[in-house]
Parts: C-alpha cells; sequence; structure tokens
C-alpha cells in the first residue's frame, strides 16, 4: 500500500485543523455543505453524482450481509449497496460510505456499514451516519422546511418524498434539527427480556431519539398504557392529538403527538415487526 496513503490528511482531520474547538459533526456539516454548494446540487441530492465528486468509480448493487461497503482496490474505490434493501434505504447507505472518504485511513481496509461482524459501532461509523443524513437531509434545506411545516407526521411524509429519503430517517431529522424538546418515539408490539414464555407481546418503547441537546428519558422496554390514545394506531393506521404517554412517563405532562404505523422486516430474522414512530413534543414544561 502506498505510504501516501497513510500520511496525507484526511478532509476531516484538515477542518479540525483549521477550526480547532468545533465538534466533529458540524465539521461534518460543514463539510457537505460544501461540496453542495461548490457544486450546486439540486434537491434530491444524488448519491452516485456526489460518490464521483469524492473519487469513487462506482455505485454498484450486491448480494451481501452488510447494508454497504466502500473498497479500494488498485487505487479505485466502489461502493456495494445490498440489493435486497429499498431504495431510500440503499441511498442512505451509499452517503454513509461516501462519508469514509472524509474520514483518515478509509482506503487502507474495506469498510462496512451495518456490518455483520460488528457488535458495537465505533465513532467513525456514526460520523459516517451524520454525513449520510446531511447529503441525504442537507441542513441548509432542512431547517428552512422544518421552520415552514407543521407538526405532524404527514409534514414528514411530505419532507420525505421531497428529499427522497426514507420516513424514518426523515423523522430523526425533523426531531433532531427542531427544537430541543422534540423527539422521536419508536415503540413495537413485543415482549420484554423477563417476560414468561407465551405472555402476550404489548406496545413498548423500542427507543426514542431525542431532540439536540437532550438525553433520552423514556427507557426501553416501557409499556404504553393499554388506555392511552395513542394504542389506536395499530388499528386506524395515524394518531395526531394529545396524549400524556401514560406507562411510559408518570403521565404529569401532556404531549402533543403525530404518529403512524409504520411495520418493518428485520433483514437479519426475518421476522414482521408491528412498530408505531412518533414525533412528540410537551405541552407544557415536564416537572422535575
Amino acid at each position: 500500500m502506498p505510504s501516501s496513503l497513510q500520511t496525507t490528511p484526511s478532509s476531516l482531520q484538515e477542518a479540525r485543523l483549521a477550526t480547532p474547538g468545533v465538534s466533529d459533526d458540524l465539521l461534518i456539516a460543514w463539510l457537505a455543505d460544501e461540496l453542495i454548494s461548490k457544486w450546486s446540487l439540486e434537491l434530491p441530492i444524488d448519491l452516485e453524482m456526489v460518490a464521483q465528486l469524492r473519487g469513487i468509480k462506482r455505485v454498484e448493487l450486491a448480494e451481501m450481509d452488510a447494508a454497504g461497503c466502500l473498497i479500494t482496490r488498485d487505487g479505485e474505490s466502489t461502493i456495494k449497496l445490498r440489493k435486497a434493501d429499498p431504495a431510500k434505504r440503499r441511498v442512505f447507505s451509499g452517503f454513509h460510505e461516501v462519508g469514509h472518504t472524509y474520514m483518515e485511513g478509509y482506503q487502507l481496509q474495506m469498510q462496512f456499514r451495518c456490518s455483520p461482524f460488528r457488535t458495537v459501532k465505533d465513532p467513525t461509523e456514526a460520523l459516517c451516519d451524520t454525513m449520510a443524513s446531511e447529503f441525504l437531509l442537507p441542513r441548509a434545506y432542512f431547517l428552512k422546511d422544518i421552520e415552514e411545516s407543521e407538526f405532524t407526521i404527514a409534514s414528514v411524509a411530505d419532507l420525505s418524498n421531497r428529499y427522497a429519503a426514507s420516513f424514518e430517517a426523515t423523522a430523526i431529522r425533523f426531531t433532531m434539527l427542531g427544537r430541543d424538546d422534540w423527539f422521536l418515539l419508536r415503540l413495537e408490539r413485543m415482549n420484554k427480556p423477563k417476560d414468561e414464555f407465551g405472555a402476550p407481546p404489548v406496545l413498548r418503547a423500542a427507543s426514542i431519539v431525542p431532540g439536540a441537546g437532550r438525553r433520552a428519558f423514556i427507557p426501553r422496554f416501557k409499556s404504553l398504557d393499554e388506555g392511552d390514545p395513542l394504542q389506536a394506531v395499530l388499528t386506524d393506521e395515524e394518531f395526531d392529538g394529545i396524549t400524556s404517554l401514560r406507562g411510559l412517563t408518570d403521565g404529569s405532562t401532556k404531549y402533543q403527538v403525530s404518529a403512524k404505523f409504520a411495520p418493518w422486516l428485520d433483514m437479519g430474522t426475518g421476522q414482521y415487526r408491528e412498530r408505531v414512530l412518533a414525533i412528540a413534543r410537551p405541552m407544557q414544561p415536564r416537572r422535575n
């Protein structure tokens, strides 16, 4: 391997040196915006165009376990994406691999997204996910769209179509770039690990994506009260209204919630999962 590949500073390293004290997430946003602005790229941002601008020769579909990988051989880089994934997910995975070209040493080894051989995401993978969001849902455009959008799941769906991004990726971006007290809640009908065999599954918190600057406050596997109106999403498909999210919280705060039924197929296990995605914000300050 040429020694120059090991000693040449990466784009992110150069940005760190030029602007000390700035977070990597913000540097990533600047780097993505710089490329988009320089080449006057229009929405939706084209993956293959960005890949070529970053020196990647080809973007190919392949039968593979990982969602995507970046391979460099004989000085040429190729992105391979999992053929079985939906098109919108493949685009996110592709931009993730483009993100590796901003990191140090990417040419020295094959890079994977959602690798079956990794159990914990390392910091570089997290930064590449951030880069994928910045290309797929560019901050300069998206912040303006948030200001002009209503706080509804329908607005998220409209933005998903505008940016040719998956609904979930758009919902995450919507809450993280919105106000600090917004959050995205993922609920699944499932059992908790300590349930007895044969116990009926109920709607539980699978994960929460808090707004910028906040920490998750709903533990995983907490079950939503059976009387909560959000339960209706499992049969009515959508919900827009006010609820206390009792069971997930102590019920002392009212939340404006907009949710939709969003089942998904676990590619790893082949299992169909009943899921609800909900954006939420408190109607009053949360008590200590």
